[in-house]
């Protein structure tokens, strides 16, 4: 799977209600780890993992009745509840099995969301007089394809809360699980077409939210290993919710994947099936969310990646840097997959258990850099380029004479950048970039130590994987190089004497073939140096800028556009980034916590669990009576004595 897949993953809108919380390309503007999430959003132009509010419902009348009914029209003989007028009551209480049966209804055309072309409907309603947690699961008899719509209100004043087409990707079926607040709702049981009706049964539950960083839940450690803890999916048939992997990159150039193991690729990593047959994390992922579609509605899986390398300095994506793991996990996750893009700042509110069923959450552990290398990036005198299809390019060195790269996409609905590719390219100081529109780029920059230029040629890559550069070559003497398209294979160069103030230019013909680039004008300007910390292309018929930056309390890297926040240059924040001991770095972003059972590691996780943090304890092999965090991650998860802990604990049920 290429990175515009994973790019697919980051951004996917299925439009299908709670179940489906994928993230929406319109709303793939990067986590800022020092704000808070301010702007409203919903199903319908937000990321579907945000989990919206549902509409404001009608207040509960005395007596608690479906609404009056709107003019309807006639009903069909037979079928009572063929209309909104004539739904169905179902009880508010526990969990409620109502056989219904759409073969001689009619489709309700109307526009909430849009009358579309669906199949016959039927209609149900419900009322709730307190905030309840609602799970609606339609299973039809036979292989027809159902469609579940929610909405709030009468129905002569029907709202869009909700809607699910196939269960978060698991089949035919529809299924929700939204937390909803008091009033009145109306179900719409529909076909996915006109030709798509029959009889099916559904099953209404209602009960109370348990929001998720309330809840605790079976959790291993060192999952991978066998022995008492057995197989993967032996630990999730018992129940566990948190496995964890250690992770290493050694040889994935020549693997193309990242390998588990304890203290090195292999060790104590356990080959009997049915766990995978090799080291691959491929595989390993693969087991977890194979396992989640064959256990549709199962409760929320956390699985923990821990990084045994510093896999942020890998330079580039097929030496296995941090693009590529987030490409594993898209590329195995999919539509599974809850991405931490679409989690409120901690503080700001997890959804409830009931509303992640069948979801996977990925966290990255382990290596302090690998873990803030992908939640932001640290750089010194940055530039930007973007072209008219909307490419982004970012350069900058690192303050240690090496010079790094990011490449993204502008997401025009929401005036961000999506940054997917990040890598090493030279060593060097000051440089800058320009990009054509076909994604030709071409950099310059200073040598490290003595006053002499450099550029490399170089183009986006076909497979999206980043730049492919070229050889390095020197140009001219100088400080302070810059350098733009003037036309097709164009370019002119402005840079200042190492001697004075005097500028000079140079324009050259580039051989994209070669690599490099034959300069023929060359002498002195009086035209000042272009600001390489912006740029600027027409997308679309309207014009867009980018403006790059260093924060200098941090040196972290910063960018915005016209419209859009002020936000970290960072890849698409499908993983949460775990905190801990140590990290001096902490903001809102990071909503997990992680450190040994006992002693200092409790009053570390405290401390976050009481600011709203998710903990892991890993090696709980005993009852810890002192502190119980949301994932007590033990070694011995059939142990009679952890399956009564977890009873006493009330711990959230598979």
């Amino acid at each position: 799977m290429d990175p515009p897949s994973m790019l697919d993953a980051a951004q996917r809108s299925d439009a299908a209600g709670p179940t489906d919380m994928g993230a929406d390309p319109r709303d793939m503007a990067p986590q800022d780890p020092d704000a808070r999430v301010t702007a409203d959003m919903d199903l319908e132009s937000g990321p579907d993992g945000m989990l919206p509010a549902p509409p404001d419902a009608a207040p509960v009348p005395d007596q608690a009745v479906l609404p009056p009914p709107m003019d309807a029209g006639p009903q069909i003989e037979g079928v009572a509840n063929n209309e909104c007028a004539g739904a169905i009551r179902i009880e508010a209480d526990g969990t409620q099995i109502i056989r219904g049966d759409t073969s001689e209804a009619d489709a309700t055309l109307f526009g909430i969301p849009d009358p579309g072309e669906w199949g016959p409907d039927v209609w149900y309603g419900f009322v709730l007089d307190a905030t309840t947690e609602v799970t609606l699961d339609i299973v039809a008899d036979g292989d027809w394809d159902t469609y579940l719509f929610v909405y709030g209100g009468g129905c002569d004043g029907l709202e869009w809360v909700a809607e699910n087409d196939d269960a978060n990707g698991a089949g035919l079926n529809s299924r929700l699980t939204q937390v909803m607040p008091r009033g009145r709702y109306a179900v719409r049981v529909a076909g996915f077409d006109e030709d798509e009706f029959g009889p099916f049964t559904l099953t209404a539950t209602f009960s109370e939210p348990v929001a998720f960083d309330d809840a605790i839940f079976g959790a291993t450690h060192n999952s991978y290993s066998g022995g008492a803890r057995r197989s993967i999916e032996a630990q999730l048939d018992q129940g566990i919710r948190l496995l964890e992997f250690d992770v290493h990159d050694d040889d994935y150039q020549n693997r193309g994947d990242f390998r588990i193991g304890h203290e090195r690729p292999g060790d104590e990593v356990d080959h009997n099936p049915p766990n995978p047959p090799d080291d691959a994390l491929t595989g390993w992922l693969l087991t977890v969310a194979e396992w989640s579609l064959e256990n549709e509605g199962h409760s929320p899986i956390t699985v923990v990646l821990d990084m045994k390398d510093n896999v942020a300095n890998n330079h580039r994506f097929s030496e296995g840097n941090l693009a590529a793991l987030n490409n594993k996990i898209a590329a195995t996750m999919d539509r599974q997959l809850l991405a931490a893009l679409t989690v409120p700042p901690r503080g700001g509110g997890w959804p409830s258990v009931g509303e992640l069923r069948g979801r996977i959450l990925v966290v990255i552990s382990g290596d302090e850099a690998s873990r803030r290398g992908y939640r932001d990036d640290e750089g010194f005198r940055p530039a930007v380029a973007l072209n008219t299809l909307g490419h982004v390019v970012e350069v900058h060195d690192d303050g240690d004479d090496t010079l790094w790269y990011w490449h993204g996409r502008y997401a025009s609905a929401t005036d961000t950048v999506v940054w997917l590719n990040h890598g090493r390219y030279d060593t060097g100081i000051d440089p800058a970039v320009a990009v054509d529109q076909n994604g030709v780029v071409v950099e310059v920059h200073k040598h490290q130590g003595r006053s002499r230029l450099y550029y490399r040629v170089g183009r986006i890559s076909e497979d999206g994987r980043g730049v492919d550069w070229n050889s390095s070559h020197d140009y001219d003497d100088g400080i302070l190089p810059t350098i733009q398209f003037i036309g097709p294979s164009r370019v002119r160069e402005i840079h200042q004497s190492q001697n004075n103030r005097q500028r000079w230019y140079r324009e050259g013909v580039i051989n994209v073939v070669e690599g490099t680039i034959d300069w023929q004008a060359h002498g002195r300007t009086d035209d000042a140096m272009p600001d390489k910390t912006q740029a600027q292309a027409s997308i679309n018929g309207r014009i867009r800028r980018v403006e790059v930056r260093r924060r200098d309390a941090d040196n972290r890297l910063r960018y915005r556009t016209d419209d859009g926040p002020d936000a970290p240059i960072q890849y698409p924040q499908l993983a949460f980034v775990e905190g801990q001991q140590g990290d001096d770095w902490i903001g809102d972003d990071i909503r997990f916590f992680a450190a040994e059972s006992g002693g200092e590691g409790d009053e570390f996780l405290r401390e976050w669990m009481n600011r709203g943090g998710v903990a892991r304890q890993w090696h709980y092999d005993e009852v810890n009576p002192d502190l119980v965090s949301q994932f007590p991650a033990t070694n011995v998860p059939f142990a009679q004595w952890y399956v009564d802990h977890l009873e006493a604990l009330d711990a959230v049920a598979p």
